[in-house]
Formats: structure tokens, sequence, C-alpha cells
């Protein structure tokens, strides 16, 4: 039961980084789309885009809090994130303003894209160890399955070698019962 857990929990480590992974892509797209268009259909009015991926964040946070490795990479992962929000942020909002001359130099200075480098370094090295930890743990999961299916096998034949002690013990002691019956039948004949 062990290793199936772990082996959800792995998997469930891996989809909730691919969830942060892609809100933070698809927040960088939207913003390009506006910065490029100025028009605000890219930019989603009803989401508070720096909760939304934090809570992606927080959720990874929680499901790696006991994986000293993992949780050390996600601490590298939040301050980079808060000033790549922060950023984001501010583009949007110069661009809003008129000031889209300010906000391209900003896109321009590549700052945003190191900081994407760096998260993306990081997110694919936690992935990497929870591909590597899946691998590990499905082979003792199948260790345990082959120990299972060995222990249910040897439990069978001491079954069945039991039951046929049984049978055999009690085939003996019919006729051995026959034979005093027999035994006695001759002497009472008698």
């Amino acid at each position: 039961r062990q290793s199936a857990a772990s082996l959800r929990h792995t998997l469930q480590v891996e989809s909730a980084l691919q969830r942060f992974y892609g809100s933070l892509r698809r927040v960088e797209s939207e913003e390009r789309g506006y910065l490029l268009t100025r028009d605000p259909h890219y930019l989603d009015p009803n989401a508070d885009v720096a909760a939304r991926i934090n809570e992606a964040f927080d959720t990874v946070a929680k499901l790696v809090e006991n994986t000293p490795e993992q949780s050390a990479r996600l601490a590298q992962i939040r301050p980079i994130l808060k000033e790549r929000l922060d950023l984001l942020t501010l583009k949007i909002d110069l661009t809003k303003k008129g000031r889209l001359n300010d906000a391209i130099h900003l896109l321009r200075s590549g700052g945003g894209k190191e900081m994407m480098d760096e998260i993306d370094q990081l997110v694919s090295a936690m992935i990497s160890e929870e591909e590597l930890q899946y691998r590990l743990r499905e082979e003792t999961f199948q260790e345990a399955s082959k120990s299972l299916q060995t222990a249910i096998a040897s439990m069978i034949l001491v079954v069945v070698g039991v039951g046929v002690f049984t049978i055999t013990l009690a085939q003996r002691q019919m006729a051995a019962l026959q034979k005093s019956r027999a035994s006695l039948q001759t002497a009472y004949d008698r």
C-alpha cells in the first residue's frame, strides 16, 4: 500500500508542478499578447494573476514539504517568481497608462527572460527528480507485488498441502475403522 501511495504522491507532485508552470507560461503569453496588441482581451479581467500562480505554487510547496531537496528548489523559485510577477504587472500597468515605450524597454532588458530561464531550470530539475523517484518507487512497488504474489502462492500451496494431508489422514482413519469394524464383526460372529 505504501508503495502505491508513494507512486500516487509522485504523480501528484508532477501534476502540480505542471499546473504551476503552465499557469506561469499562460500569464507570460497573455502579457506578450497584450504588449503587442494593447488589446485588453489578452488579459483575464476576472483573475488575480499573482493569486492564481501563488495558489499553484503553494500546492506544490505543500506536496513537497517533506522532501528537503525539492523544498530547497522551491524556496529558490519563490523570490524569482515574486520578482517576475512584479515585472509583469509593471509592464502591463505601464502599457495601460500609455507608456508602451517604457514597457518595451523593460521587455528588451531581458530581465524577465533571465528570471524565467532560472525558473525553467529549477522546475525542470524538480520534475526530473520526481521522475527519478517515480521509477525508484515503481521498482519498489513491483518488488512488493512480486513478494505478495509469492506469499499468496506459498499460502495456496500450504492450504493444498494441508488439505491433501487431511484427506489422506481421514482415508487412513476410515480404513482403520473399517478394519476394526470387520474385526469386531468377526469376533462377534464367533
